[in-house]
């Protein structure tokens, strides 16, 4: 039996939804983390290294220094893509099965703003193409079947799962005329688009700041705090989400390393709501949502959705959409 995986492959995580064997919706996130080299432990090959049949070596999910860059286009039709996606699908338990697989584009690629093709198909064709391309596991593992591939845009998808039910009805409190800005603020860019409940986009966008750089930024302030010379990017990014490192309150640090991200995109959400009072609510998602999301609503002065979970919404609407899809 073909099973479906939805693996919204972030910048800086790797999220996936999918059917477990006993009929529950399950998750499961993979850090976006790729080494150009197929790194080695005491048994030989890490059991998270790969061959491409381009012939790259990659190595997913570890604290390197040489990671490779998940925020530039390229990266999204990279053979370290693969690696990540079929890294995913193995510690989701997929080894050695077949699976259809739906991934995700940036807004700004899978859209295109030339008249007459408001979609980028040339860019989803290849990447279809590279998560269906060759690949192996050093270490010997076997390895899940691609056997078919859909793209979907990051953003939107999470509108969906919050506002409509498994059969496609309108949750309560949600009506086909609202005007909903849908806000994804994800690892390293932040998707804005404003659409009504039917998947009508009003008006969409995507600029380069998410909560990497919150963890950029946290890391350069609190190394010299407890006299490191760097915080690892792991650490960093654990002590952004829980407010901890190891054992100590940090909080205050985040919020001033989150200052600066949340202004740029105040001001990036101001310049495309010129009239915020016209909109009806604001769905925050991505991993940034439950940092920044209600203190950028408020100073909007519209209601805020953040959903339980927001980093998995737009993984979870387009797992639902499928299944939508399949019983119609």
């Amino acid at each position: 039996m073909t099973s479906l995986v939805v693996i919204d492959e972030g910048s800086a995580q790797a999220k996936a939804t999918y059917r477990a064997e006993n009929g529950a919706i399950v998750t499961h996130v993979v850090p976006s983390r790729v080494a150009e080299q197929a790194k080695v432990d005491i048994n030989g090959y890490s059991g998270s290294a790969y061959f491409t049949e381009e012939g790259g070596e990659y190595t997913v999910n570890g604290d390197f220094d040489d990671i490779i860059r998940t925020n530039i286009p390229s990266y999204q039709t990279s053979e370290a893509n693969r690696a990540l996606v079929h890294e995913t699908l193995r510690q989701s338990g997929f080894a050695g099965r077949p699976v259809r697989v739906a991934v995700t584009l940036p807004m700004n690629q899978f859209f295109s703003k030339v008249q007459g093709a408001p979609i980028n198909q040339k860019l989803i064709a290849n990447k279809k193409r590279n998560v269906l391309g060759g690949i192996k596991s050093a270490a010997g593992h076997q390895l899940a079947e691609i056997i078919d591939c859909k793209v979907y845009p990051e953003g939107i998808p999470a509108l969906f799962d919050t506002i409509r039910n498994d059969d496609g009805s309108l949750k309560p409190g949600f009506e086909e005329g609202m005007k909903i800005l849908v806000v994804d603020i994800g690892g390293t860019t932040t998707d804005v688009s404003v659409v009504t409940p039917d998947g009508t986009i009003e008006s969409y966008d995507s600029f380069s700041t998410g909560v990497l750089t919150v963890v950029e930024r946290f890391s350069e302030l609190a190394a010299p705090e407890f006299g490191l010379k760097r915080i690892p990017r792991a650490l960093a990014e654990e002590a952004v989400k829980t407010g901890r490192l190891k054992n100590m309150n940090v909080s205050e640090l985040i919020q001033r390393a989150s200052r600066n991200v949340m202004q740029t995109i105040l001001r990036e959400l101001e310049a495309m709501v010129s009239t915020p009072s016209l909109l009806d609510k604001i769905l925050m998602v991505g991993g940034g949502a439950a940092l920044m999301g209600r203190d950028l609503a408020e100073a909007m002065g519209v209601e805020v959705l953040i959903p339980e979970q927001p980093d998995m919404a737009i993984s979870r609407g387009i797992y639902k959409l499928e299944m939508l899809k399949a019983r119609s």
